[in-house]
């Protein structure tokens, strides 16, 4: 399992090396949730200046930690139809 995990953190590495984040490290001592292991998550969302982290994990992403950064996928999409319909909707007939 661990030789696929590495073999995909490959491909988004390879097929989109903007998206790589650095430098969030000296920000995961700091950081609090309820699973220690998920602030790696937090520190590089940080260190991106993200506006939004969309995940279905909230038990160890609470809202008191986050603050407006959580929401899950549905909350996600929504957003996105509400602000880019044509776009959203272009996107789902392409697929």
């Amino acid at each position: 399992m661990a030789e696929i995990a590495a073999c995909m953190a490959g491909l988004y590495r390879d097929g989109f090396p903007e998206a790589l984040v650095t430098g969030y490290e000296p920000l995961i001592e700091a950081l609090v949730l309820p699973d220690p292991d998920d602030r790696h998550v937090l520190a590089a969302a940080i260190r991106c200046g993200v506006q939004h982290i969309v995940t279905e994990n909230l038990a160890n992403f609470p809202d008191h930690a986050l603050e407006a950064f959580t929401i899950n996928a549905d909350e996600f999409l929504s957003r996105i139809f509400d602000l880019y319909p044509a776009a959203a909707l272009a996107t789902l007939n392409v697929v």
